[in-house]
């Protein structure tokens, strides 16, 4: 399995110290998964075996992994303004992105009963890691909502910089996380064919 990460601050960042209008909503945290799958040839758990690193690297799948994760973080800060307490940010919007890539049986396979129950564990096995990762990456997600929002500082260059730093962290902070959850529940996150 292999996860990438991309941050994206948006180009407003620059521009967050212009005021924004009266009544403004609260920020507004989204998070979309979205899975792309591809075919897997093969009816049996050895020809699954086989195919499965070609399928994996022929959809772009590095590194001998059967399984791709990608989260993306875009983060508009909404403007800041000047408040008692020093430069604070209104109306951030910070969305989550994540996206696998899977492995499927094709439509010929045709397999046993029991070569397909194999097979249904072994897919139920990655998507319980691909479920981990999504879960890691909201409560990373939410930490920087959390983060973004409480933010201060008394002037509103060094608030953009400090959040521009919190973004820029998010992947290597994402890996950190996933990985730890990863070990934390060991073997049995490891989807393996019989």
């Amino acid at each position: 399995m292999r996860v990438v990460v991309m941050t994206t601050v948006a180009a407003v960042l620059a521009s967050a110290c212009a005021s924004g209008p009266r009544g403004a909503r609260a920020p507004t945290p989204l998070t979309s998964v979205d899975t792309v799958y591809y075919e897997v040839a093969g009816s049996t758990p050895a020809q699954w075996r086989r195919e499965l690193p070609r399928a994996a690297a022929a959809a772009g799948i590095q590194g001998g992994g059967v399984t791709y994760t990608l989260a993306h973080m875009l983060l508009h800060p909404g403007y800041t303004r000047t408040t008692p307490t020093g430069c604070q940010f209104e109306q951030s919007f910070l969305q989550l992105r994540i996206g696998h890539a899977m492995p499927r049986l094709s439509a010929s396979a045709a397999p046993s009963v029991e070569d397909r129950a194999a097979w249904d564990a072994f897919v139920a096995a990655l998507w319980e890691r691909a479920h981990l990762r999504e879960e890691v990456g909201q409560r990373l997600a939410d930490s920087i909502r959390v983060e973004v929002r409480g933010a201060h500082a008394q002037e509103c260059a060094p608030l953009i910089e400090q959040t521009r730093r919190r973004t820029d962290g998010f992947g290597a902070r994402y890996t950190a996380a996933v990985r730890a959850a990863e070990a934390a529940r060991g073997e049995e996150m490891r989807g393996v064919l019989p």
